[in-house]
């Protein structure tokens, strides 16, 4: 209840951002009292939660809002990562949170000049796309494409980040994406892996 009165406040224009956080806090307080409640289903609640916390907290576009959403991304994901490959809802919850944590690098990438600090949040968010596109595969394999939406949006990531600052790991990055050893056709010619591909081959090196 208290996550569904977030989402509604967070909808609203303008959003009631401020009180959408606090119903979120109350549902974390809630879930970590729960303590009888079987231990995997409170860990993927407790996920959901702090996933659309780090959301809301992304939508500010501060830099103290961008570190608590990367806090609570990264709760997330500690939470669901070992039992992602099992579940697709554990799989969707791990997919949004790195989303999540590649948009706020995104975002400190476009403004920021390349610095050590930089080149560590490159390293992590291509590893987090690289992961995310892997899962992605994974379930794809399955028979399961409901991700492709977000895949499409950590191909579309990934290739930037190398393209500007690791080219010489950008061929890789693109040929491992669509080879069709790792995935299925389905996937590689659907709609949002072949827009992206395209978007992407603009920045290619050639030769």
């Amino acid at each position: 209840a208290h996550q569904n009165r977030a989402l509604v406040l967070a909808a609203q224009n303008p959003p009631a951002t401020a009180d959408a956080i606090a119903s979120l806090g109350e549902a974390v307080a809630v879930l970590d009292r729960a303590e009888k409640m079987n231990k995997l289903e409170r860990h993927y609640l407790l996920a959901v939660v702090w996933m659309n916390l780090a959301n809301i907290r992304a939508s500010e576009t501060s830099t103290l809002s961008d570190v608590a959403a990367r806090e609570a991304a990264r709760r997330a994901l500690a939470l669901v990562k070992a039992r992602e490959q099992e579940d697709e809802a554990t799989a969707e919850a791990g997919l949004k949170a790195r989303h999540v944590l590649c948009h706020i690098v995104a975002r400190r990438l476009s403004v920021q000049a390349k610095s050590e600090t930089i080149m560590a949040d490159v390293h992590d968010a291509t590893d987090l796309a690289d992961e995310g596109l892997g899962l992605v595969r994974a379930w794809e394999r399955r028979g399961v494409d409901r991700f492709r939406n977000l895949a499409a949006a950590l191909f579309r990531f990934g290739a930037r980040a190398y393209a500007y600052y690791q080219p010489h790991f950008l061929l890789e990055f693109f040929n491992e994406q669509l080879d069709p050893r790792q995935s299925t056709q389905s996937y590689i010619q659907s709609r949002e892996m072949q827009d992206a591909a395209r978007e992407i081959a603009l920045v290619l090196p050639t030769g």
